[in-house]
């Protein structure tokens, strides 16, 4: 699953940083392509999340902003 996560938001991120160096006739493609990624990531995320829920639908965990 990690791998998976992680191809994903590498192709987001490496999109997103070129992306003002792309000629105008690049552009519109490679941000379909951060596009359709974010939308496979998110699907990815809520299989996880329902996968990850107890009999009766509750998560056993949750998300907590990390201390800085």
């Amino acid at each position: 699953m990690v791998d998976e996560v992680s191809n994903v938001l590498q192709v987001i991120l490496g999109y997103s940083q070129i992306l003002h160096e792309l000629d105008d006739d690049e552009r519109p493609a490679a941000i379909e392509s951060i596009r359709v990624q974010s939308e496979r990531l998110r699907v990815i995320l809520a299989d996880l999340t329902t996968a990850s829920r107890t009999d009766a639908g509750d998560v056993p965990w949750k998300y907590q902003e990390p201390v800085r």
